[in-house]
């Protein structure tokens, strides 16, 4: 960090759970959801220029202009500290977008944290809580990090005892999932219900991530049939994972390992050789459970 750049490293998140509980009025889902934050990181770096704001991102397909996440959270956050905007904003993304790990969502908190830095925290948390809230769904969850429930459209949130002794393999494949499509699905056939999070929750709080591993679920995996998600699940289960999900809207999908060793080798496994079961990976990547929210680094 210098004085006029700041970079921070955001990490990603899983969906332990996630349930819909109902369409609202303004078009967006109320959801039940436990989430959890992982050693999957996109790198964001904003630093002080001419006026206005300039995305520049290594991703191709990612939006640049005021669509992109970190622009909008950029925007929120002058208008709210009262700053005139002059700022150069590079995303590093490491994880890929509209896999339901949250990448685009990271950048938004990773941009939030990096301005509150490079300004000296001019907004109290809850100011900075009710931003990302406006940006997007995951971005509340992502500023915080841990482990937590999320309600309502993901702004509700409150802190579960962290998930401890947990590694994960995350795959990919070629096909992404528009998060408003799979919505749009679900509204057109609501999918069959899955089991409650009781027995997560008591999981999480006896300490005990195999049960936890028991009980992942994703109401919206049923959404899609016509990607390999059954078989991935599957896959990974048969590779040493206790318990096995789709995260989000997909399209990826994690295995929850108990041992690093065993999810690193699993990894390995489908990176040099994805089964003709599940059809090729454009994402493999073994990562474990984290606490807390962007972290910033020097440069």
């Amino acid at each position: 960090m210098s004085g006029n750049r700041v970079s921070v490293m955001a990490p990603c998140k899983l969906n332990l759970y996630l349930d819909v509980t109902e369409r609202r009025p303004d078009g967006y889902h109320n959801i039940h959801s436990i989430m959890q934050t992982i050693s999957l990181y996109n790198q964001v770096t904003v630093a002080q220029g001419p006026p206005g704001i300039r995305i520049h991102c290594d991703t191709p397909g990612v939006p640049t202009d005021s669509r992109n996440t970190a622009y909008k959270a950029a925007d929120l956050f002058a208008k709210a500290a009262n700053i005139q905007p002059g700022w150069d904003i590079e995303l590093k993304k490491t994880v890929p977008h509209e896999a339901g790990l949250g990448s685009a969502s990271a950048d938004a908190a990773g941009t939030l944290v990096a301005l509150s830095t490079l300004y000296h925290q001019p907004l109290s948390e809850d100011a900075l809580l009710e931003l990302a809230a406006r940006v997007g769904a995951d971005v509340p969850f992502l500023l915080l990090g841990g482990t937590m429930q999320a309600e309502g459209i993901g702004d509700r949130l409150t802190p579960l005892p962290p998930l401890e002794g947990a590694h994960f393999v995350i795959v990919k494949g070629t096909h992404g999932c528009a998060t408003f499509e799979v919505y749009n699905r679900f509204d057109q056939r609501e999918p069959p219900g899955v089991f409650l999070p009781d027995g997560l929750v008591k999981a999480l709080e006896e300490g005990r991530p195999g049960r936890v591993a028991k009980h992942l679920a994703n109401r919206l995996e049923y959404c899609l049939t016509d990607l390999p998600i059954a078989e991935q699940k599957h896959t990974l289960l048969g590779l040493g994972a206790a318990g096995a999900a789709m995260t989000g809207s997909g399209s990826a999908v994690f295995g929850l390992f108990l041992d690093a060793d065993v999810a690193n080798h699993c990894a390995e496994a489908l990176a040099a050789n994805a089964p003709v079961t599940i059809g090729p990976l454009s994402y493999v990547a073994a990562a474990r459970s984290v606490q807390g929210g962007p972290v910033v680094v020097d440069k």
